[in-house]
Order: C-alpha cells, then structure tokens, then sequence
C-alpha cells in the first residue's frame, strides 16, 4: 500500500481531498459477506467508503457484516451507507472492514489516506 497523508480536516462535502495512491473497489455479490484487509506501512489510515447503486450496504470492523434483522434495536457494530452518503473512519494496518448487501452487483470503493506514521 503506497502511503497518501490525510491533509484535510475532514468535511461532509469531501472537498480537499487529494487523490489516494491506494484505491480498492469490488463488485459485491447479493447476501455474501466480502472482506477488505487493511495493510500498508501507517499504522492508521482514514477509510472513505463511497458506494454506486441504490442499495444499502452494510459495513463492520473485524467482524463479519450482515442485514439487520427483527424488530428491536441490537448491537450489531454495522453501519448501513448507501449512494446518497459517504463513510469515513478511521482504521488500522491489521483490521478487517466486512462490506454486505442484500442486492447483487454493487461497486463499493474504499480509499485510504495515512493519518500516522
């Protein structure tokens, strides 16, 4: 992973962003839980996750992501994002981000920008 320092206090507009040299994208197949590793020579990164389609995808850190379900409020640790939002957070060199959707063929992209050293 080449290393693009995070330069921007971080708004709801993205604007002044630079370009990442470390850009991830997958094609997420219906009801399948698909992993991204976060690697790299940071120990912490800025994830800016950005989705197509007009579905909800659902997002967890080191575990496995899935739909919520039943008709009470759980923990879950999933955020849902769609293509009307975008999610930042921040992630480290050994984590695990987990992308579900229950509709096939959602592009997601995830770039990342070093925050530490």
């Amino acid at each position: 992973m080449i290393d693009t320092p995070y330069t921007s206090i971080q708004q709801s507009d993205d604007f002044g962003l630079t370009f990442s040299n470390e850009i991830q994208s997958a094609r997420l197949a219906a009801s399948t839980d698909t992993a991204l590793n976060i690697s790299g020579s940071a120990r912490r990164y800025k994830a800016v996750v950005r989705v197509e389609a007009e579905a909800n995808v659902f997002v967890s850190l080191n575990k496995a992501a899935s739909a919520p379900v039943g008709a009470s409020f759980a923990n879950t640790g999933v955020v849902i994002v769609n293509h009307q939002s975008e999610f930042c957070r921040e992630v480290r060199n050994t984590d695990v981000l987990h992308f579900f959707t229950e509709v096939a063929d959602v592009d997601v992209t995830v770039e990342f920008y070093k925050i530490e050293g």
